[in-house]
């Protein structure tokens, strides 16, 4: 496993954590879930898919960011889908 991969992991953790740590940000998340269902569904959906793209990256060329690679609007074409 390459350090790289290690900081990705740890970020990915640091990112979730809050949302099984605390009960008051779970319930945060639930309640704008139910308000907001498409801004959210936009958010995770773009949130997820570039995550995938960003590793399928990572499998195919061994870094997990690349010039030209255009995350921020893979991002909202994902969230569009």
């Amino acid at each position: 496993m390459k350090k790289n991969d290690l900081i990705v992991l740890l970020a990915v953790l640091l990112f979730l954590a809050p949302f099984i740590l605390f009960e008051d940000v779970l319930s945060l998340y639930k309640t704008y879930n139910s308000a907001y269902p498409y801004l959210l569904s936009f958010i995770k959906f773009a949130i997820l898919a570039t995550f995938g793209e960003v590793i399928g990256l990572r499998i195919r060329t061994g870094s997990y960011y690349e010039k030209g690679f255009g995350i921020l609007p893979r991002a909202i074409v994902w969230g569009f889908l």
